[in-house]
């Protein structure tokens, strides 16, 4: 077989400072050890690679492995070794040198011509160390083989090698030729078998991110580069299905990228630790893949680099080819914590990264019961992790624990989707989830919140929805506490210009009433929690607005900040506004005294004043779900206000949630949803569907939007966002509807005989409303 350049269609994993493993030898092609060793002291060394192979020049990834090749060698020795390519070396072929890949010097061509077909070999002539293969690929093979048995200092630093380990003969595959493509892309269907066909609120799998949805991504782009790269006549004979297209036993020439069903797939993962991504080709059949999404965002960033090395021209032909066997991981550049004990006897599903570098494990089998939680939480208190908090809803179970000595925080979930039958989620299998982080990552919430708290009661407890102009919208909530300090959801969006002086209107009318005396810095306003449900501009702008205006005045402070929200990796294709969470450090130095931050976790119980807050829904419990929307990352939580001498009040914050955290909560939790008053999620729109309104058979409805457009466009028949048969307006239950004004900011005060339905303030304007009048739905 004549030498080739080829490299791995889908090599991509060998980026710079990752750990590989590589195996690619065939039957045809065992590695042969020459019985003679040598131990050399390569601290006098350095590191020479070629600028390009056969005019090509060496990709970025090539480079930047032999550089963390460099790095391994000298922490290995403890002397530092240089790497250098040829171009920019200033010493000369007399020179101590390790040689990678087909440089100018005589050893290294004297290396290549002793290998019998395609392969690589680790060679020492003239006291020089030559690792090089047939093509830049294989070349990479031996600096990983090196790594991976020689690369162990003896106790004078120096290190023991053969004289010369060759594997030759390697086995090749032909992906595809000018004139056609012989592979099949294969992405995996079961994670997009859940979105309708029949609303424009869900897209294909290209336009959205998950395993799958950036596998297609990924998939669409290396067929399009092979195409143009050896000039393919045909690029639909590269054909893109379905894994469900063909069975899973069916042998053909196929490409998995990320998650599949088919066996290749599967050998693949079994190779992988949480944290690594790689290849597997066994018998022509290759696996790409991951266990998380940005693992395989690692695995694209070589993609397209082997790409370019794995064209052969023969004769005017040109063909993409792959070796039959191989192996590769690499692992990703990250701070995650994945020493911790694992449940036994349970196998992984996937893993998904979360905010502030924490990572989710996914354990989802019809098998898992709450008895295997049990069994989890007691082997971790046996390993040393303290249990802090722990929670109960609807027979699944929700825990937090810390290990001081390890710096490791878990957050552990058993979903035992109690009310799946009555619910269209399809992934409602009982699963545990565990969600691990550093403890200064976790942003635990402090001690003193995690039970009722003793507080001296000012003032009447009140919910206020602030006003939205016509020509603006959002959400803004501001829930008055007994001791005179408030909550705030969300807070709306600044677009017309005078929503966050509408807002800071009500909110020191609202502290004057309580106080008996006007906002100064003697006499501040004192947030106890902004809860930003998602960071769409409608929902933070005017909060950080304000905090712009008066942050640094001495007349507002802000305790904590309460939420938890998707990384950009999760939602890399349907983007989304990461300003709010991105810039919390920014937000904190706009006050005197900076927030603290605390990520709510579903089961998550805190305790503020006369108000407990318990997290129902976070973007972490859609795995293995798409995110389809950004909007269905909003965090939904139940508050219940206790009312001295009266009964307490539940409000249902929604945000914007949509079908899937809906279609989530109603598996989880069915009527236990039901609570005394909700936020319309989405302003009424798209979100939410009818069943998850029905489980929570409300008395209020608070309709995030101004009155005219409720009246004049959702609640008439026939308009686009018409989806009254959807929404809680039609409940039987409901009884009161109660809309963000255009001009007033309406407040509803709990008081000890009841809420005062009918008898509303209009904050910030100093008058009262009548239910039947103001800037409300009738019933």
């Amino acid at each position: 077989m004549s030498r080739k350049i080829f490299s791995l269609i889908l090599a991509l994993c060998l980026l710079a400072s990752l750990l590989t493993v590589f195996s690619a030898c065939s039957e045809e092609g065992e590695i042969s050890l020459s019985r003679k060793t040598v131990s050399l002291d390569l601290s006098g060394y350095s590191i020479i690679y070629p600028d390009s192979v056969n005019g090509k020049a060496v990709t970025t990834t090539f480079q930047k492995t032999v550089t963390a090749f460099a790095e391994n060698i000298s922490a290995a020795i403890g002397k530092n070794v240089r790497s250098f390519s040829e171009s920019k070396y200033r010493g000369n072929d007399k020179n101590l040198e390790i040689l990678i890949g087909q440089t100018s010097r005589a050893e290294s061509q004297t290396a290549l011509s002793s290998i019998d077909g395609d392969g690589y070999t680790i060679q020492v002539i003239n006291n020089k160390v030559v690792l090089i293969g047939t093509t830049n690929l294989l070349t990479l093979a031996a600096v990983e083989y090196f790594e991976n048995n020689f690369l162990k200092a003896n106790g004078d630093g120096t290190l023991t090698l053969h004289e010369e380990a060759t594997c030759a003969n390697v086995e090749t595959v032909t992906v595809a030729d000018g004139e056609k493509g012989y592979y099949s892309f294969l992405y995996g269907a079961d994670y997009d078998k859940t979105i309708p066909t029949n609303s424009s609120y869900d897209t294909t799998p290209s336009g959205t991110t998950t395993m799958t949805r950036y596998a297609y991504t990924m998939i669409q782009e290396g067929v399009e580069y092979i195409a143009k790269q050896i000039s393919l006549k045909n690029s639909r004979s590269l054909s893109v299905k379905t894994d469900q297209s063909l069975a899973s036993s069916e042998q053909t020439n196929v490409i998995a990228v990320g998650m599949t069903n088919r066996p290749i797939t599967q050998k693949l993962l079994s190779q992988l630790a949480v944290d690594e991504y790689g290849i597997y080709i066994e018998n022509g059949q290759v696996a790409v893949g991951a266990w998380n999404v940005q693992a395989l965002i690692a695995c694209k960033a070589a993609f397209l680099d082997y790409l370019s090395e794995a064209v052969v021209t023969e004769g005017g032909v040109s063909r993409v080819v792959l070796p039959a066997k191989l192996s590769i991981s690499a692992k990703v550049k990250n701070s995650w914590q994945t020493d911790f004990p694992k449940p036994e006897g349970l196998q992984l599903y996937n893993t998904a990264e979360m905010s502030h570098d924490s990572l989710e494990y996914l354990y989802m089998d019809e098998a898992i019961t709450a008895e295997s939680y049990n069994e989890y939480c007691e082997l971790l208190e046996s390993e040393g992790y303290r249990k802090i908090s722990e929670n109960e809803i609807e027979d699944s179970y929700f825990a937090s624990f810390v290990n001081s000595e390890k710096n490791i925080s878990l957050y552990v979930a058993y979903n035992a989707y109690k009310h799946a039958a009555g619910s269209d989620y399809v992934y409602a299998i009982p699963s545990l989830r565990i969600v691990s982080s550093t403890i200064d990552n976790a942003m635990l919430p402090p001690t003193q919140m995690l039970s009722q708290q003793s507080y001296e009661k000012k003032t009447d407890s009140a919910i206020t929805a602030t006003g939205l102009p016509s020509a603006s919208s959002g959400t803004g909530y501001i829930i008055t506490l007994e001791d005179g300090r408030f909550v705030i959801i969300d807070s709306g969006n600044n677009k017309s210009g005078t929503e966050t002086e509408n807002f800071r209107k009500a909110l020191w009318d609202l502290h004057e009433r309580n106080s008996g005396e006007p906002v100064s810095t003697s006499n501040p306003v004192r947030i106890a929690a902004w809860i930003l449900t998602h960071s769409h501009d409608d929902h933070y702008k005017v909060f950080v607005e304000l905090l712009n205006r008066v942050g640094k005045s001495g007349e507002l402070f802000v305790e904590y900040m309460i939420g938890n929200y998707p990384t950009e990796t999760q939602l890399v294709n349907i983007g989304g506004d990461f300003s709010a969470t991105q810039n919390l450090a920014s937000y904190q130095k706009l006050l005197t005294q900076p927030f603290t931050f605390i990520k709510a976790h579903t089961g998550q119980k805190l305790y503020i004043g006369n108000m407990e807050i318990e997290t129902l829904f976070t973007h972490e419990d859609l795995n293995p779900h798409n995110i389809v929307t950004f909007n269905d990352s909003s965090t939904i939580m139940r508050l219940t206000i206790n009312v001295t001498d009266g009964e307490p009040v539940t409000l249902l914050s929604t945000g914007d949630a949509f079908r899937y955290a809906g279609r989530w909560c109603c598996a989880m939790y069915g009527t236990a949803l039901q609570s005394d008053m909700v936020t319309m999620a989405h302003h009424g729109g798209p979100a939410v569907e009818k069943l998850f309104y029905t489980y929570v058979a409300p008395t209020v409805i608070w309709w995030p939007h101004n009155t005219a457009t409720i009246h004049n466009g959702y609640l008439k028949q026939n308009n686009e966002h018409s989806l009254v048969d959807q929404h809680a307006y039609n409940l039987p239950s409901v009884k009161y509807v109660y809309c963000s004004g255009d001009d007033h900011n309406i407040t509803l005060y709990l008081r000890a005989d009841g809420p005062a339905y009918d008898d509303l303030y209009n904050a910030g304007f100093g008058n009262s409303l009548i239910y039947d009048q103001y800037h409300a739905v009738k019933k």
